[in-house]
């Protein structure tokens, strides 16, 4: 991961972060890196679920929101009760 990053730095990453448990090792693993690459992260989590399983959705795209904040990355999100 973290020579992929130092390949495209300085440029800005956009990960896709669903919330599970894959892409949150993805977006933990990322923070690890990206100071070291030198590159900008920004997370898009999309929220599938407006109708069914909608608690399980919200507690994972809070999640990912969550990690974004701690990490001071860009968040976006089609989610309406979240920033992004």
């Amino acid at each position: 991961l973290l020579r992929l990053f130092k390949s495209i730095a300085p440029a800005k990453c956009l990960l896709a972060v669903s919330g599970g448990q894959d892409s949150m090792a993805l977006l933990y693993a990322s923070a690890a890196v990206a100071a070291k690459a030198k590159i900008r992260i920004a997370v898009a989590s999309i929220h599938h679920g407006r109708n069914t399983n909608r608690s399980y959705r919200d507690r994972a795209v809070a999640g990912v929101w969550d990690v974004c904040k701690a990490y001071n990355f860009e968040f976006v999100t089609n989610n309406p009760d979240l920033p992004g």
